[in-house]
């Protein structure tokens, strides 16, 4: 015989499953669009019909679709992938020089990606096929792959081929002189021109270029046909253009040296082509023999409506030295920093140049200067010299100009006596993206600078990848009209895991870094600066694009048990799914919350004086991008669950799907099991007759099954 034990203790937890599901609303600080309500709770408002389905059913549907959308979009720009070529009109292994390729690739698949070079004779020379993984990067010496072919190949252009879209890959060579100068070239396609017509311009006034110095125009044709060119030269030759025939695969180079129809120490340069856009490629490579800046020819189309630039900060080194260098061509000169700005339009113009506290946005020091029409006009910043040395914050400038177009560069002599460009965007090139390589950490060191442009802070998610990990970093703040400077190396040290526990490896190799804007300004410039670890000139990545990105929201982890009193993790994050991948989760701190009793929730983690099990959901008004770069509002819902019930009425974890007699074979464990899966279904506030009844047929089945008469 056998008897029920009383079970009056249990009757306070049959009122749980009265309580409702724990409903949290989370605000980015989005503005909403005219007529969108204010975010007061997660109930659907006009803006995002629901369909009357409960903040949990909207969680997991939009959780499912986000993932079907993901992985739609992927698949169809599988589809859509095309033979594309990226195209460096400048290499070099000549005079000591080193060219260094780095290739990264944006997409979740691997590519395969064929590399060749071709010599100013127009013969090419195929280097091989390289694997690059997804959200990863590879580097190449153009020296070492060349190694038997110096003789005909030693200078020329570079090409990388795949099978993709424009975004898929992101390129750069980088060449190096025997004294440590390095310079960054960008590879481009076809589609990155709107026109065909290149400008440019150069000015080798400063001290840094030495006392004899020189500029040589490189154009290389990367189309499948013959193009016809005329380059006209200015100032002093605009009346007497050449006109040149550029056969497929061919560069042509204007020496420097050549007299009257060369280049001089400053000028400009316009390109007009027969040619479909992007079928010439161009540059002015400065300082001869040993280049010491390099000037990229721009499509003209793209310079129209350009009149505001703004930096990223000064190196230290080069903002804050106003002393003669020993390293320097020129020992006996000023080191300061300098800007070349170009005017090309049709009337003088006058050009403001300001120097800012990088950190806050105040103007320090501001002058201006006039250009004429057509001109170059170098502009040394003795002053910002002097700023760098009374001040420890970081320095950057603007550069305004009346009209457009108008084009700038700079520069800045670092103590080794070579040169570091300056990094300047157009101010409408302000974005919420970015993607960089991270080069080998035991041969570089790197460090990635954010510019917030706009008038408020920008929330930001970073993500790192390597060969085999990546680390979620973030939400960091990039201070309205402030920087923020994210150093790997020392985070590492530093920071704590992520919310999924991963780590950030201080001995990672290669890979890549990601950011996106999570809240407020999407105004940002940013940029990867390397510098090696054998020198002090250093060079960079300026890399930015539209990537589509789905966000979803969600509690990590998603269930969380534990007993009363205790204290778990459960963090309310957002997830970005992009064109390239995962980024985050990120914890997000909720601006507003209700939580029935017995739960008190932080938003990060969750506790109870008393046993229950619930449902939490929460619901954010978030940013995504569709594939054409348009962003728009939408509202999202996450959903966790909290459970006590098993956790503190079943201590032996019987499954409470299958019977009793199926998890034990010994009477006494079979009855507790019995009275365990009883308790949880009282906490859990299961019909009082169902679960009676289903605790009288467990203790039957156990009785006539293994309990003696």
């Amino acid at each position: 015989m056998f008897r029920f034990p009383s079970l009056a203790f249990l009757q306070p937890l049959l009122s749980l499953n009265r309580l409702g599901a724990i409903t949290l609303v989370l605000a980015l600080g989005v503005v909403p669009r005219a007529g969108a309500s204010s975010l007061q709770g997660a109930s659907p408002t006009a803006d995002h019909p629901a369909e009357h389905l409960t903040p949990s059913e909207l969680a997991s549907r939009q959780t499912r679709e986000a993932e079907q959308d993901a992985e739609r979009m992927r698949a169809e720009r599988r589809a859509a992938a095309r033979r594309l070529s990226f195209d460096a009109p400048f290499y070099s292994i000549e005079n000591r020089l080193e060219t260094t390729l780095f290739l990264m690739n944006t997409v979740t698949d691997p590519i395969s990606v064929e590399l060749e070079v071709r010599n100013d004779q127009g013969e090419s020379l195929a280097l091989g096929t390289f694997v690059i993984e997804s959200l990863n990067h590879l580097e190449l010496s153009l020296r070492d792959r060349l190694a038997g072919f110096e003789e005909g190949f030693s200078a020329g252009s570079v090409r990388c081929s795949l099978l993709g879209d424009a975004d898929t890959l992101q390129a750069w060579a980088i060449v190096s002189g025997p004294r440590g100068q390095t310079f960054e070239i960008p590879f481009t396609t076809a589609e990155d021109f709107g026109s065909s017509r290149l400008v440019g311009f150069w000015d080798l006034s400063q001290p840094a270029f030495g006392p004899s110095p020189r500029a040589d125009l490189f154009l290389a044709n990367v189309s499948e046909q013959t193009v016809h060119a005329r380059i006209t030269l200015g100032p002093g030759t605009s009346d007497n253009p050449l006109s040149v025939e550029v056969p497929p695969g061919r560069r042509l180079r204007v020496d420097g040296s050549r007299g009257a129809r060369g280049l001089g120490a400053r000028g400009s340069v316009a390109v007009d082509h027969d040619g479909p856009p992007g079928a010439l490629i161009g540059m002015v490579v400065a300082g001869g023999a040993t280049p010491v800046q390099t000037f990229e020819l721009v499509d003209g189309e793209t310079t129209v409506g350009t009149a505001r630039y703004e930096s990223i900060p000064l190196p230290a080194s080069a903002a804050g030295d106003s002393r003669p260098s020993a390293g320097n061509p020129a020992a006996g000169g000023p080191t300061a920093p300098w800007v070349t700005l170009f005017n090309g339009a049709d009337a003088p113009q006058t050009v403001s140049i300001e120097s800012l506290d990088a950190t806050s946005g105040a103007v320090l020091d501001r002058s201006s200067v006039e250009v004429a029409p057509g001109a170059a006009r170098t502009v040394p910043l003795a002053r910002l010299a002097a700023l760098g040395t009374r001040s420890s914050a970081p320095v950057r400038l603007r550069v305004r100009g009346e009209r457009s177009p108008l084009l700038v560069r700079g520069g800045a002599p670092l103590a080794d006596g070579t040169t570091a460009d300056m990094a300047f965007f157009p101010f409408e090139d302000a974005h919420g993206q970015g993607t960089y390589p991270l080069p080998d950490v035991e041969r570089y060191e790197t460090s990635t600078t954010l510019v917030n442009l706009g008038d408020e802070d920008a929330m930001i998610g970073v993500q790192v990848h390597w060969s085999g990990g990546t680390f979620a970093l973030g939400p960091l703040t990039v201070p309205a009209h402030g920087i923020h400077t994210i150093g790997l190396e020392e985070l590492a040290d530093t920071v704590a895991p992520d919310v999924l526990g991963r780590r950030l490896d201080r001995r990672r190799p290669a890979g890549v870094l990601k950011w996106t804007v999570m809240k407020g300004s999407n105004a940002l410039i940013g940029r990867t600066d390397v510098r090696p670890r054998d020198g002090d000139d250093r060079f960079g990545f300026n890399c930015y694009g539209c990537c589509w990105e789905n966000a979803t929201a969600s509690i990590v982890p998603s269930l969380v048990e534990f007993g009363p009193g205790d204290s778990r993790s459960f963090q309310s994050c957002i997830t970005y799914n992009d064109c390239s991948g995962t980024m985050g989760p990120y914890p997000i701190t909720p601006q507003s919350m209700t939580v029935p009793s017995p739960f008190s929730w932080s938003s990060s983690t969750i506790t109870a004086p008393t046993a229950a099990d619930n449902g939490l959901d929460f619901g954010v008004q978030a940013l995504e991008t569709s594939p054409t770069c348009f962003s728009f509002l939408k509202w999202l819902f996450g959903r966790g669950r909290a459970e006590m019930c098993d956790f503190t009425f079943n201590p032996r974890d019987y499954d409470i799907r299958k019977t009793c007699t199926e998890q034990t074979s010994i009477c006494l464990e079979c009855n507790a099991c019995c009275y365990n899966l009883y308790q949880v279904k009282v906490c859990r506030g299961v019909d009082l007759d169902k679960r009676d009844s289903e605790r009288d047929l467990c203790l039957y089945n156990c009785a006539i099954s293994l309990c003696p008469t």
